[in-house]
């Protein structure tokens, strides 16, 4: 569905998508390594070396390479790792300078499109809940879909998109299809 909207910006977008899965909620940054793949050249299971040659050939700083390569779990022991609020804050500044990095030049808009995110695990909410500031000053969009879940991460990171950028946050509830809507809908 994303992909039907890119055509309609001006300039035409690019971009990258990514679903939560529900046998992921309980791993941190499920959501994040699924939505950096596409754009590192990645497809779940490439073996590590493979893995660890494209985090190279799309980052130019060492810290950010490191750190990509131990959110993806193919880091060489490099005698320091980091943990908990260290890692943490250095991903949100990693992860906004990635897509920073690609929303910059005349290619258009960066629609980053997340889906299913009642199942958003909630390290990656907390750290989406950083990286939807890039809104303010980058051509960066993202478009979310997820079930009203209040107890799920997802639904903290919408209230927090509500609280702190009102004016870069629009909502659209959709409502189940009764029986006519869905046989119409499959004709």
């Amino acid at each position: 569905a994303a992909a039907r909207l890119l055509p309609r910006l001006d300039p035409p977008g690019r971009l990258c998508d990514a679903s939560a899965v529900s046998y992921e909620t309980s791993q941190p940054y499920g959501l994040l390594v699924r939505l950096l793949r596409r754009p590192l050249g990645l497809v779940s299971g490439d073996p590590p070396a493979r893995v660890r040659e494209r985090i190279a050939a799309a980052t130019s700083d060492g810290e950010d390479r490191a750190l990509l390569e131990s959110l993806f779990g193919v880091a060489v022991d490099s005698g320091h790792e980091l943990a908990g609020e260290s890692f943490a804050a250095q991903l949100d500044a990693c992860m906004e300078r990635f897509w920073r990095a690609r929303a910059a030049g005349d290619a258009g808009p960066l629609v980053l499109a997340l889906d299913d995110l009642q199942w958003l695990d909630a390290s990656s909410a907390e750290r989406l809940g950083r990286l939807v500031h890039l809104t303010e000053d980058a051509p960066v969009l993202f478009l979310c879909a997820m079930r009203r879940d209040r107890r799920s991460p997802a639904w903290g990171l919408k209230e927090t998109v509500a609280r702190e950028l009102p004016h870069r946050q629009s909502e659209v509830a959709l409502h189940p299809l009764n029986d006519g809507e869905s046989r119409a809908l499959l004709a």
